[in-house]
């Protein structure tokens, strides 16, 4: 399937505690010659799209907001090489996906406690669309014994030959929790390392209402 992706910072906002102090200090009198004032270069920071990009300085929080999604379509790949509903129907299968969207929306909350040690929680909302369609020419929707093939049920086996269905499931994922140390921070290298872990906090027991809508 062809895959479309796109993303979106919606809000990063930096609230960073020391930035009071400093300027407190500017207020009294002008720093001494010994304590330059140094100043970062936004252009340090990574791409907002990437996970534990960056540390802080001790005391400093941020609260950011990301957005993305996923969308494939078109024919069904197995790794490299395309494979067509033919040889899904061999494979055994009725019905092949047609259209598949996920849609993330997370949460970053980060605080340093140290110079060092900067502590991240990223809760994240996921909503999964799949859409199938029948792919057996044989399942017309014709009655076969008394029973129309069409109307089984509301399941993959029921769809007759090129008829689709779109089902959907949403909720919370896992959540990450993760510390990042800091290795290096001269102006001219920075550099940490990040160990995390996924709290079970999704589910995975969700399913679709049995109402689905469909289209021939």
């Amino acid at each position: 399937m062809k895959h479309a992706f796109a993303r979106a910072v919606l809000a990063s906002l930096p609230l960073l505690a020391a930035y009071p102090a400093c300027a407190q200090e500017a207020l009294e009198g002008p720093p001494a010659a010994e304590e330059p004032i140094v100043v970062t270069p936004v252009a340090v920071y990574p791409a907002a799209g990437l996970m534990n990009g960056h540390t802080h300085d001790r005391g400093e929080f941020m609260i950011g907001l990301r957005y993305t999604r996923n969308s494939y379509s078109g024919a069904n790949q197995s790794g490299t090489d395309p494979v067509s509903d033919a040889e899904v129907l061999a494979a055994g299968y009725t019905v092949a996906a047609s259209e598949m969207i996920m849609d993330m929306v997370m949460l970053d909350l980060m605080y340093a406690h140290t110079d060092t040690l900067t502590f991240m929680v990223m809760p994240h909302w996921m909503r999964h669309e799949m859409t199938m369609v029948g792919i057996d020419p044989a399942n017309t929707g014709m009655p076969m014994g008394g029973m129309d093939m069409g109307d089984m049920d509301h399941g993959h086996h029921g769809l007759t030959f090129g008829q689709s269905m779109t089902h959907s499931t949403q909720g919370f994922g896992d959540t990450l929790v993760s510390v990042s140390y800091r290795i290096a921070n001269a102006p001219g290298l920075k550099a940490h390392a990040t160990l995390g872990v996924w709290a079970p906090t999704g589910k995975v027991d969700r399913k679709n209402a049995d109402a689905l809508s469909r289209t021939t």
